[in-house]
């Protein structure tokens, strides 16, 4: 073993004619658009394609000290006069980019608080009581179809709320074919 000498091979995993690269995790031969960019690797991007990148990164995260330590991380940083001040702008922003939205909710808000609505205890699509928080509020959320209707509103459990707004989110996460509109 003493004077062997190591040569080193280039990568070939980056075929330069066809602009592809061989994932080292799930070993398929990928375009290059879909590697993250990284300089000092052959090609210009990364050894793992984005998907097996991203399957990674979901199950560190999972982890509880990874976990523990990205919310001291985050709690630190919500503190900081930067992120509060960045904070209160984007509340401003976003009250006056969508003024009949944030007009509704607080129409709805106030009404609950004054107990003029109460919400009910189930959805409207599912029919699951999903419960009350910590303090003792409902879980149920209100939906409005058009902002111009402000108690026009349809009341809805968490899953089903986000499967209005993102439907591909939803049928991915609970296999559903069905039309929640």
């Amino acid at each position: 073993m003493g004077n062997r000498k190591i040569t080193h091979r280039p990568n070939r995993s980056f075929d330069p004619d066809t602009n592809t690269k061989c994932c080292v995790m799930c070993a398929e031969r990928k375009d290059i658009a879909l590697f993250y960019k990284e300089k000092r690797s052959s090609g210009g991007v990364q050894g793992t394609c984005i998907s097996c990148t991203n399957d990674v990164q979901k199950l560190k995260r999972r982890q509880p000290e990874v976990r523990k330590k990205r919310n001291a991380y985050l709690r630190v940083r919500q503190k900081t006069e930067a992120e509060i001040e960045w904070r209160r702008r984007y509340k401003v922003i976003y009250r006056m980019k969508y003024r009949e939205k944030e007009k509704a909710r607080l129409m709805v808000s106030r009404r609950i608080r004054a107990g003029l609505i109460s919400p009910p205890e189930t959805c409207e699509i599912c029919g699951v009581n999903p419960g009350v928080d910590r303090v003792g509020r409902s879980l149920i959320q209100a939906h409005h179809d058009d902002y111009a209707m402000p108690l026009n509103i349809r009341w809805l459990c968490q899953p089903c709320h986000v499967g209005i707004h993102n439907p591909h989110i939803y049928m991915e996460n609970n296999n559903v074919s069905t039309d929640l509109s």
